[in-house]
């Protein structure tokens, strides 16, 4: 919850999004590119910076819920093998990240350094790394 209340007066994950033209069929789209980059920079702040390590974590209600999903179980979801995983997996954030044709490289470029530099810094402070310490004891029991 410390996250998203830095976000919400730093605004960085809406500063981030904006890197992306989201070019997407907006009938198909569950996941905002604002929520697919606070998924991405959340979790690279408490450490979780490989890709697949978001197929384990959008199972979390915790990550859902700083990721700021209005249902963090993941109940609401449109597919049945969705339910349950409130947040994107690894290949639709691989996606976001890789989207070069719907993106400038030099956009895509500043949003990978901005989330890392981002990320690195948040860490840093001693309430975050309480708070990736509680993350991880409750990733481990996914």
């Amino acid at each position: 919850m410390i996250l998203r209340e830095l976000e919400a007066r730093t605004g960085l994950i809406k500063a981030l999004a904006g890197c992306f033209v989201d070019l997407r069929d907006k009938r198909f789209v569950e996941h905002s590119v604002e929520s697919l980059v606070a998924q991405r920079l959340y979790g690279i702040v408490l450490g979780y910076e490989d890709l697949n390590d978001h197929d384990q974590l959008r199972r979390d209600p915790v990550h859902g819920l700083i990721a700021g999903k209005s249902d963090p179980l993941g109940q609401d979801r449109r597919l049945d093998r969705d339910k349950g995983r409130a947040l994107a997996g690894h290949a639709t954030l691989n996606r976001l990240e890789l989207s070069a044709r719907e993106t400038s490289q030099f956009r895509k470029a500043c949003y990978l350094r901005a989330s890392h530099c981002a990320g690195q810094l948040l860490a840093k402070n001693e309430s975050f790394a309480k708070i990736k310490l509680f993350f991880s004891r409750r990733s481990s029991q996914i």
